[in-house]
C-alpha cells in the first residue's frame, strides 16, 4: 500500500506542557521521562476521500486531547488505550466499544469523551459509514533512538519572534513508514523538538508527542538530516528552538 507522509515545520514556541525555557542550557520539561501519543487505524478504507476526511478530522482531535485537563496532569500508567467506534454518515462517531484499558479509569472516560464529541467533515456523498480504531498510548519509554524531550539537555537557543527570523527548511526528505505500523494500518501525526543551529542543521532532537509502533524512531532519523536557511537576529544566524510536526499518513 503506498503511503504518503506529510511534514510541516512549526516556526514557533513549543508547547508550554514541553517547555520551560529554551534560550538557557538544561531540560526542556519538568518531571517525567516519557511522552504520550495518539493515533488510529482505518483497517477497510481504501478511498483516499475517506482517508483524507478522517486525517483532517484527527488533526483537532489530537490538539484536543493534549490540551485536555486530564493530559496536563501527572500519568502514572504505562500502557495503551484502544477503542473502536463507527464513523456515521453524518460525519458523527456512533457507538465506542473499548478494545483495551489503559490501566488508568480516568483515562479511559477522558479517551471516551474525546470520542463521543469528535466529527469527521468532508467525507464523499454516497458515503455509508466505515469504521475508526482510535489508539492512546501512554509513557512510552524514553530511549537512546527516541528520547523524550524531557531527558534531553538542550544547547542555549533563542525562539522565533521579536526580531528572530523562523527557519526555512532547504532540504526536508519524508521519513519511511517502519513495518509494524504499516502492517497494522497505523497513522497519525507526532511532534518533535528541534533546535536549528546558525549553520542550518537540527540537532537536540527529541519527543514532545509521539506515535510509537518504530514512527518516533523513523521521523527523528530523517529530520536529524534536515538542513535550513538559519534564523537571523540583527542579521546575524542564531539558533532557535522549534516544534515540527511529521504525519504519517497511509492511502
Amino acid at each position: 500500500m503506498p503511503h504518503a507522509c506529510l511534514v510541516f515545520v512549526l516556526a514557533s514556541t513549543l508547547p508550554l506542557a514541553a517547555q520551560s525555557d529554551t534560550t538557557t542550557n538544561g531540560n526542556s520539561s519538568g518531571a517525567g521521562s516519557q511522552v504520550h501519543g495518539l493515533g488510529y487505524e482505518l483497517p477497510s478504507v481504501s478511498n483516499h476521500e475517506i482517508a483524507e476526511a478522517v486525517r483532517k478530522g484527527m488533526a483537532p482531535l489530537r490538539q484536543k486531547w493534549f490540551a485536555s485537563a486530564r493530559m496536563q496532569q501527572p500519568i502514572g500508567v504505562t500502557g495503551t488505550a484502544i477503542f473502536d467506534c463507527d464513523i456515521t454518515r453524518d460525519g458523527a462517531t456512533g457507538k465506542i466499544r473499548e478494545v483495551q484499558s489503559s490501566g488508568d479509569l480516568l483515562l479511559d472516560a477522558a479517551a471516551n469523551t474525546l470520542l463521543t464529541d469528535a466529527a469527521f467533515a468532508g467525507l464523499p456523498s454516497g458515503f455509508k459509514g466505515t469504521e475508526l480504531r482510535v489508539v492512546f498510548p501512554f509513557n512510552l519509554p524514553s530511549t537512546s533512538g527516541r528520547p523524550a524531550c524531557s531527558s534531553v539537555t538542550l544547547t542555549r537557543a533563542k525562539k522565533v519572534g521579536r526580531g528572530v527570523s523562523p527557519p526555512r527548511a532547504l532540504y526536508q526528505p519524508d521519513p519511511e513508514y517502519s513495518d509494524q505500523a504499516r502492517r497494522s494500518k497505523y497513522q497519525g501525526s507526532m511532534l518533535l523538538g528541534v533546535t536549528v543551529a546558525p549553520e542550518g542543521t537540527a540537532t537536540d532532537v527529541c519527543v514532545l508527542q509521539g506515535l510509537g509502533m518504530g514512527l518516533d524512531e523513523k521521523a527523528m532519523e530523517t529530520v536529524k538530516s534536515w538542513k535550513f536557511t538559519p534564523s537571523l537576529e540583527n542579521g546575524v544566524p542564531v539558533p532557535v528552538r522549534i516544534a515540527v510536526e511529521v504525519s504519517f499518513t497511509l492511502y
